[in-house]
């Protein structure tokens, strides 16, 4: 994470992983936390678990999966990345090996951006969503990896992170981004003739 003028702060999840580790001396301090932990990064995980599986309601069981992950395992974060790019990795992995007992469908992007600007007059809410489903359906048409780790940059992982998070070393995920932001450009470039 970085603050307004560009320098790291600290992850706000550090703290509330401490305090579920510490649940033995202190379970009331734990469960605050692991409630502080989902109303931060709960939907953001949610959204990323229902891009991987294109099914609200096993997203919605994953994300309580991954959860629980934490509240069991929160002792094994090492800090090699942020708490988000450690629960998204959590993420990743249950949808992983839930796709290894279920064969689930591969990923799509719909629906992870609904949120609705507060400001802006109706006209310019339809403008946005019009551009915002140009976007979706320009991803749609590349291929899953290239989808994932341009979606994950989008919300601003580092690379750290999405090593952690795609199980691979960052100059693989370097190059898979390189590899996507190419393909975005000519399929771009394609829809503009």
């Amino acid at each position: 994470m970085h603050d307004v003028r560009g320098e790291h702060s600290p992850d706000p999840g550090m703290t509330q992983l401490s305090r579920i580790v510490a649940r033995r001396t202190d379970p009331t301090g734990a469960a605050d936390a692991l409630a502080v932990l989902y109303t931060h990064y709960g939907l953001p995980i949610l959204r990323y678990l229902y891009f991987l599986t294109e099914d609200h309601g096993y997203a919605e069981e994953l994300n309580q999966d991954v959860f629980l992950a934490v509240w069991n395992g929160a002792a094994s974060f090492d800090g090699r990345a942020s708490v988000s790019g450690w629960l998204h990795a959590i993420a990743r992995r249950k949808v992983r090996d839930g796709r290894r007992r279920h064969r689930l469908p591969t990923v799509a992007e719909d629906d992870i951006a609904e949120t609705e600007a507060v400001d802006l007059a109706p006209e310019q809410v339809a403008i946005c969503r019009v551009e915002l489903d140009a976007v979706i359906a320009t991803l749609k048409t590349l291929a899953p990896h290239h989808q994932e780790v341009l979606t994950l940059v989008a919300r601003e992982h580092s690379m750290r992170d999405l090593a952690l998070i795609i199980d691979a070393p960052i100059g693989t995920v370097k190059s898979r981004l390189s590899a996507a932001r190419k393909a975005l450009e000519r399929a771009v470039a394609g829809g503009l003739r």
